[in-house]
This record gives structure tokens, C-alpha cells and sequence, in this order.
């Protein structure tokens, strides 16, 4: 199959092809997907599954056994032999309960590799420390950031540092940090990068 068949963020819609065309064949009476091996610009473009196999069995709630896909096919209508049937037949009141599903935090895959880097759009300047002030103190700050696909900053954490007495304050300003997203193929992702946060004096 080739690649360009397919959306490359779209892994279900890829096995729905590959599986769904297989398996349709009049000749396959049964079939068992061992592996299937993707190329790599999928499985880069792919930020993985939303819930993965323990929040699926959470929704599910099917902690053990197999986990069986299927599509629900429409149910068509016979006619009722006489009009007795169809009051022997027919439900006058019907209560659905719908549990809501558990609530699943989807993890975010965070690329070092894109096309377009992300592009600032808000940059608040970092609060200065009254201590490195009086002290005349000069610094930088590495931070390495994670962008999602929105331009928001998911979270922060300090590579390296000139002096410790900055590295809360530039952790405050990497926070608030706006961009353009990264993209790459075209779309939006989330991506990780090392951003420097520098302290300088007026003079």
C-alpha cells in the first residue's frame, strides 16, 4: 500500500484499510494480524494512541481477556405476521443509563524533530531577583520547554544555570511563554525545545 493513501497521524484509519480490505477477501474465512510494520514518517507523525490499551479496558471495563472489535451493523425491520405480535413485541418505555467514561489523560508525545520550528509570539519579561539586583549579579537560564500543538507551554524544567537565584523567576517566564506551533508535513505538533532565559542589568 502506498504511503500517500493514507493520513499520516491516522493509524486506526490505516489498519481499517490494510485489515478491513484483507479481511473482506471471500477467500479469508478468518485472519490473525501477527505485526504490521509502519514506515517511518508514520510512526513520526503518529503523537500515539488517546487512551492505549489500559484506558480502553478502562472504558470498557474489561481489565482481563481478549479485547474484540466489531462494527455494528444496522438491524433491518421484518414485518409482524399479525397485530398481536406486535403488541407482544413492542417495549412502550425504555430507560438507557449511560455511564460517563473515566476520565483518561491523554499523553502527549513531545517531537525534537519538526519543519517549522515554533515561532514566539509572547515573550513576558522575567521578574529580576531584588537579591541578584543588589548584588549586580548577571545571568542566563536554559530551559527546556515543552510547546503542544496550540503554542502553549506544558512544562518547564532547568537544563543549566549561571547561578541558582534565577532559576525560579525563569521559570516563571518560560511558563507564560506564547508561540506559533512547530509544524511538520504541514500540521501543527507538539514539540520540545531549549529555550534561554537571560537576566541582564540596565545600565
Amino acid at each position: 500500500y502506498p504511503i500517500e493513501l493514507f493520513e499520516l497521524d491516522n493509524i486506526s484509519g490505516l489498519l481499517a484499510g490494510i485489515v478491513g480490505n484483507i479481511a473482506g477477501m471471500k477467500m479469508v474465512s478468518a485472519m490473525r494480524i501477527y505485526d504490521v510494520r509502519f514506515p517511518k514518517p508514520m510512526i513520526e507523525a503518529f503523537p500515539g494512541p488517546r487512551f492505549g490499551i489500559e484506558g480502553v479496558r478502562k472504558l470498557l471495563k474489561k481489565p482481563k481477556g481478549c479485547l474484540v472489535a466489531t462494527v455494528a451493523k444496522p438491524k433491518i425491520a421484518i414485518a409482524a405476521k399479525s397485530d398481536e405480535e406486535v403488541e407482544q413485541q413492542t417495549i412502550t418505555t425504555t430507560t438507557f443509563k449511560v455511564d460517563e467514561p473515566p476520565a483518561i489523560k491523554a499523553k502527549i508525545q513531545f517531537y525534537r524533530v519538526y519543519e517549522k520550528p515554533p515561532i514566539l509570539l509572547t515573550d513576558p519579561k522575567a521578574e529580576y531577583p531584588e537579591i541578584a539586583k543588589k548584588m549586580g549579579i548577571e545571568g542566563k537560564v536554559f530551559i527546556e520547554i515543552d510547546v503542544d500543538s496550540i503554542g502553549n507551554v506544558c512544562n518547564a524544567r532547568i537544563l543549566r544555570s549561571s547561578n541558582e537565584i534565577f532559576n525560579e523567576y525563569a521559570l516563571r517566564a518560560a511558563r507564560r511563554l506564547r508561540f506559533k506551533p512547530a509544524e511538520a508535513r504541514g500540521r501543527a505538533i507538539s514539540v520540545r525545545v531549549t529555550w534561554p532565559i537571560v537576566f541582564t542589568l540596565e545600565k
